[in-house]
């Protein structure tokens, strides 16, 4: 299961956005290699597989994009390019974060799970509360996962957001759903 933790992972969505770019410069110029009379069999043969894959990039890309409203759209293009847009910023966010989940139902495995915030203070106290629960000693949680125990004094007071690799292993050692810790620390 795959678990979009921070906003950070918009850029995933804005590389795969300029990837379609590079994909669309690499249609034209593997047509026009494939078009030209001195080239073999075999550079033909590596520049047509070469071009299917940009082809269904495009495609993809495409299809996506037509699901997007107009105002959608605009502010997808706005953020991949870095380009400023006339709207209220909270309005601008909200959108995007709404494309960015419509690329990860489109583009991201079945079953992955996007957060738009977490209550740190919630999923500190959450993961506090079930390590007193099993009677582990914050140092024998430390030493078990090999972090410092500054980092998990962090994770447990709500200052830091543990990874999502620290986060699984915490809920493995102390017998809980990752699921359920997650969806219990969701901002209301």
């Amino acid at each position: 299961m795959k678990i979009f933790l921070k906003q950070r992972n918009l850029y995933y969505m804005k590389y795969w956005c300029r990837k379609v770019y590079d994909a669309d410069v690499s249609v034209i110029c593997c047509n026009e290699y494939i078009n030209r009379e001195d080239v073999t069999m075999i550079e033909i043969d590596h520049y047509f597989k070469e071009l299917k894959e940009a082809k269904r990039l495009i495609d993809e890309y495409e299809m996506f994009c037509n699901e997007l409203s107009d105002i959608e759209t605009k502010v997808l293009m706005a953020y991949v390019y870095d380009k400023e847009i006339d709207m209220d910023k909270k309005c601008y966010e909200n959108i995007k974060l709404n494309v960015f989940q419509k690329w990860c139902t489109r583009f991201m495995p079945s079953n992955c799970i996007y957060i738009h915030e977490l209550d740190t203070i919630k999923l500190g106290k959450a993961l506090r509360e079930a390590r007193l629960n099993k009677t582990y000693s914050a140092n024998s949680v430390c030493e078990y996962l090999g972090i410092k125990t500054c980092a998990l004094r962090n994770y447990e007071s709500g200052r830091r957001t543990p990874k999502i690799n620290i986060l699984y292993a915490l809920c493995e050692l102390y017998g809980i759903k990752i699921e359920k810790i997650i969806k219990e620390s969701i901002v209301k």
